[in-house]
């Protein structure tokens, strides 16, 4: 059944790989010009933003996360964000990093929790 199809010339190949099928017509010219309007819409990300959480503090622990997530959602009046920056195989000892949208926030978060080692 190989047999059947015809087989090109390795000139015919060469020639046919050469050839530019769009040397004739500018793909430029056939996008709509830029008329200066945006598309995008403001707020595309629904989760908080971190560049709105100017305040940070590394806090290392040894507490699970939603003890720290239940004093953050009770002392806290603005938006905060947690993020792991380094664990331990077990996941028992973590490097946390903590944002807040107010200073406020993290004054209190360092008197009660980072100075007393806990946040229960």
């Amino acid at each position: 059944m190989i047999d059947d199809i015809p087989q090109q010339s390795e000139q015919e190949q060469l020639q046919r790989k050469s050839s530019d099928r769009r040397t004739h017509s500018d793909r430029r010219r056939t996008i709509a010009p830029w008329t200066g309007d945006e598309y995008r819409k403001a707020n595309r990300r629904n989760a908080i933003d971190r560049r709105g959480l100017p305040f940070g503090v590394f806090y290392k622990s040894t507490e699970p996360l939603p003890v720290l997530y239940a004093w953050l959602r009770n002392n806290c009046g603005g938006k905060w964000s947690v993020g792991i920056e380094e664990a331990e195989e077990e996941a028992v000892k973590k490097t946390l990093k903590v944002l807040f949208e107010q200073e406020s926030d993290k004054d209190t978060f360092m008197e009660n929790v980072v100075r007393n080692g806990s946040a229960a």
